[in-house]
């Protein structure tokens, strides 16, 4: 996925484009990012993210174990957003409205 930013300055419009790194879910400026394939699938990678596969088995954990808790707020604090109200706040609601129940 490429994100294109137009950045205004000074009477000149430049364009800067950024891609989406799947390993660390960031957006990089492009020259900082490789597309390899991956389960048969190209993808774009951050070189900070292919620089640290290239080092020890205890290293490339500890960066992944980073990377997985960083997903893991992340999905958390989308479900958070996402998620609907729960059936006892629609009833109370509901009932201030008409004026109570029962």
């Amino acid at each position: 996925m490429i994100m294109l930013v137009i950045v205004f300055s000074e009477n000149m419009a430049t364009m800067t484009d950024k891609v989406f790194c799947y390993h660390c879910r960031n957006y990089h400026p492009s020259i900082e990012v490789r597309q390899v394939e991956s389960k048969g699938v190209k993808r774009w990678r951050c070189l900070k993210s292919i620089v640290s596969s290239q080092t020890s088995r205890t290293q490339r954990d500890a960066f992944g174990k980073t990377v997985s808790e960083t997903n893991r707020k992340v999905s958390l604090e989308n479900s958070r957003q996402t998620l609907p109200r729960s059936v006892l706040e629609v009833f109370r609601d509901s009932a201030s409205i008409v004026g109570g129940l029962g």
